[in-house]
């Protein structure tokens, strides 16, 4: 099995042991929560999880906010849709606690982030 592959396996066996429903194809593991679809992509040198805001969002001045104030993670707006979007340059393999952090971290900062632009809505 590939790394790619096995990387995925590992982030379907963290949403798993998280109680998240998630589908898993061949580049990705998808999960979702009532605001936010949540993608996590692996390849051999990075992870980037990819979040799409349920509404559509046209308010740019917000976006602007959210970027200027908060490290992570950073949104965008595509064709009226928001986007959130998180990364992690992979030098060398992470352990399962390392890939749990992140993942969690990331979660954890995607939901805060639709809290923050809920309140704009």
């Amino acid at each position: 099995m590939n790394w790619v592959a096995t990387m995925l396996d590992r982030i379907a066996d963290f949403f798993s042991a998280e109680g998240l429903e998630f589908v898993r194809d061949e580049r990705s593991v998808s999960t979702g929560f009532e605001d936010v679809a949540i993608t996590v992509f692996a390849t051999a040198e990075n992870l980037l999880v990819s979040a799409r805001f349920r509404d559509s969002w046209r308010n740019l001045v917000a976006v602007n906010e959210w970027n200027a104030h908060h490290v992570s993670p950073t949104a965008f707006v595509v064709d009226g849709d928001l986007y959130f979007k998180q990364g992690l340059a992979l030098a060398e393999d992470l352990d399962d606690n390392q890939l749990g952090f992140f993942l969690s971290a990331t979660l954890g900062a995607i939901g805060s982030a639709c809290e923050w632009f809920a309140q704009w809505k």
